[in-house]
């Protein structure tokens, strides 16, 4: 082989060793997005009912009860309903309000509700409370008359002891009526028991008593027989 055409043959060999390498075509690559679930929204919220208090009217009247209850969260109640029977008789049922006379009464209240769910409202739920509730009558205002008949009954407590049926008929000769000196001792506060013992112990400063005429002497002033033992057991006798 001719020394010219060895020189070529490595010169184009040494070339191809020094030429750069063409780089390889990259693979194309797939973005894909990823697709969240949507997250179930959880309902939150409640209703409570409240109980009612009891009730107090002038004689004759009635009151007017409706359900009571409050919301928490997102509600929308959609029914407020309350039902009562009186000596087991029914008065009010499935009532949005009812009117109630004095007396004692069972009460129901249901309350049905919706929570809200995303974008709308779930299932209606209810919840209920039952109760007793007593409407009373109020009292009446005393009159002058009973003012002053229990004025004299404090009066006459202040300096003597009495029982229950002396002091109306100590109030009676004074003036007062049956009623006025009955209302004055049923408001007059007296303990009945201790009257009968100042009684019993106010007899024996100035007289001599046996057990039993004792006994008798303060039943005779209008206590009973009760009240006249405890007053002679309070004095020892």
């Amino acid at each position: 082989m001719r020394p010219r055409f060895v020189l070529a043959l490595a010169t184009l060999a040494i070339g191809a060793l020094l030429a750069p390498a063409t780089p390889a075509a990259a693979a194309p690559v797939t973005v894909t997005s990823a697709v969240m679930a949507p997250t179930a929204v959880k309902a939150s919220g409640k209703v409570t009912i409240k109980k009612l208090g009891n009730k107090t009217v002038a004689k004759g009247k009635k009151t007017t009860i409706k359900p009571s209850y409050k919301r928490a969260g997102k509600v929308k109640v959609t029914s407020a309903r309350l039902w009562a029977t009186k000596s087991g008789k029914s008065v009010a049922k499935n009532k949005a309000s009812a009117s109630l006379g004095a007396g004692t009464y069972k009460v129901k209240q249901k309350v049905s509700y919706k929570l809200r769910s995303g974008k709308g409202w779930g299932k209606t739920r209810s919840t209920t409370l039952n109760q007793t509730l007593k409407v009373r009558v109020a009292s009446a205002k005393p009159t002058k008359a009973q003012k002053n008949a229990l004025g004299a009954a404090r009066n006459y407590l202040d300096f003597l002891p009495f029982s229950k049926s002396g002091l109306i008929k100590q109030l009676r000769y004074d003036g007062f009526s049956a009623a006025n000196a009955k209302w004055a001792a049923d408001r007059v506060g007296a303990n009945w028991n201790k009257e009968a013992a100042a009684a019993a112990d106010m007899y024996l400063e100035i007289m001599y008593f046996s057990r039993d005429g004792l006994i008798a002497q303060l039943k005779y002033d209008g206590f009973t027989s009760a009240q006249a033992q405890y007053g002679v057991n309070a004095v020892g006798l």
